[in-house]
């Protein structure tokens, strides 16, 4: 599966502006560049709509270094979906009208055939040219899509932003009853562990112990403190 790993994610509002810092996962060596979300949409919130459900679908997935990002994702799919894994916000938000085609091309039977004289009625558009056939679209059924879409990806918005701008100050360090004190070896999971009171020498900020928390595993019971 082909999809793009991300290390940054910058909201620009003021510019009308999503920046993603990212790496295709099948070039190698792998190579992070600077690019713009969705560049051509005028609608700052449609980006963000949007960029959840690339975010919930897999085609961006965030790297470790996302840490906020994979919070919000995290306890938004899990209060949500009761599964912080789950793909159903990008499966409910498909697209599912129908699509039609004047012209040939080998796969042609994938739509269903229009004419010229079906393009008077003016309820069909445009969505794709190719070089011998055009693809369209109804225009009231690819609306009444679009509204469905979007009331399902903004309550998931609004679930996300709740995590996404909650404060957690301070500093935290990680503790399993079983471990002691866990001092984290990357972020991939992995760690070294200690039961002589080092806490304070492993602390980090509450977003980056949760990701690396859920990284170790629940069956560890690894606790959060303060």
């Amino acid at each position: 599966m082909s999809y793009n790993k991300v290390k940054n994610i910058s909201l620009k509002k003021k510019d009308n502006k999503i920046m993603i810092c990212s790496a295709s996962n099948n070039v190698f060596p792998i190579t992070y560049y600077n690019g713009e979300f969705m560049q051509r949409e005028a609608d700052f919130h449609i980006k963000e709509l949007e960029l959840l459900r690339s975010l919930n679908g897999g085609g961006l997935v965030l790297n470790d270094s996302c840490y906020k990002w994979r919070y919000a994702l995290s306890k938004t799919n899990e209060e949500i979906y009761n599964n912080k894994y789950s793909w159903k916000l990008y499966e409910d938000t498909m697209l599912q009208h129908k699509e039609y085609i004047i012209g040939k091309t080998e796969w042609e039977n994938d739509y269903i055939k229009l004419t010229a004289e079906d393009l008077k009625s003016g309820d069909y558009e445009e969505s794709y040219k190719g070089k011998n056939y055009t693809i369209y679209r109804n225009k009231q059924e690819y609306q009444e899509q679009l509204k469905k879409r979007y009331e399902t990806l903004e309550n998931y918005y609004k679930v996300f932003m709740k995590y996404f701008n909650e404060e957690h100050k301070g500093k935290y360090y990680l503790y399993s009853q079983y471990y002691g004190y866990i001092k984290p070896k990357g972020t991939k999971g992995s760690f070294y562990y200690s039961s002589y009171g080092e806490g304070n020498k492993y602390v980090m900020d509450y977003y980056k112990a949760y990701c690396i928390a859920e990284n170790i595993g629940k069956y560890r019971q690894v606790e959060i403190k303060k």
